[in-house]
This record gives structure tokens, sequence and C-alpha cells, in this order.
């Protein structure tokens, strides 16, 4: 047994929690919980891992590899059967840890939803 101590990697945000927010293309936010409100009577469709742009998302790790052991444990735990939900022209607003969970388990399609077109973030821009 070393005598090091072992950094438990914890979840930054719990799942029930939904405060977290979600920057929109043209300004303004979303909270995640107001997006599920808002989608949970949409569609939900297969979406192919090959038509989602993903050279352009930011996980905004700044605390270097503990701070990526933690968004790697989110995508260990994210759970498939929740559909992502993409904007109105088809970017991911919600489910990026679920996306990265697809590729590397070599799905070919994800569940997702659209924001209904015309819907306005939660939190507009000041």
């Amino acid at each position: 047994m070393s005598d090091y101590p072992v950094i438990a990697i914890n979840r930054i945000w719990d799942a029930g929690e939904r405060s977290e927010r979600v920057n929109c293309r043209f300004g303004g936010q979303w909270r995640v919980s107001d997006l599920r409100d808002l989608v949970k009577n949409e569609p939900v469709f297969d979406l192919p891992l090959a038509h989602i742009d993903l050279g352009n998302h930011d996980f905004g790790v700044k605390e270097g590899l503990i701070g990526f052991a933690r968004h790697m444990k989110h995508v260990m735990e994210a759970d498939l059967s929740f559909p992502i939900i993409l904007d109105e022209w088809g970017m991911p607003l919600d489910g990026r840890h679920r996306l990265v969970k697809a590729l590397i388990e070599g799905h070919e399609t994800i569940k997702a939803v659209r924001v209904p077109a015309g819907s306005s973030p939660t939190i507009p821009e000041n």
C-alpha cells in the first residue's frame, strides 16, 4: 500500500442539479432544466454522428488533468438513453458528455431532439 493519498474524482455537479447553463449561438443562455422542459414533447430521432460538427466544442477544462478526469467521469457515467438537445440549426446545446461516450463506444447514431424554431433563450443577452 502506498503512503501517497489517492484523490477521489467526484462529479462536478449532480445529475439532479439543473442550474447548468449553455450559451446560445446568437447571444443569451439557456438553463439546461428549461431546455429539457421545452423539448419534452418534441420528437426524438436517431442522429448520425457523422452529421455533427465535432470540431468546435469547448469543454472548458481549466483545472488540468484533474478537470479532465472529472469530465471523463461524466462521460463514463453518461446515459445514452437520454437524447442530446440541438438548437434549431442542429448544433448541440446539451449532451456533450453523451456525444463523447457515443464516439468512444463506436456508435453510429445518437438519440437527439431539436429545440422548436423561434425559441428564445431563458436568459437573454444583457
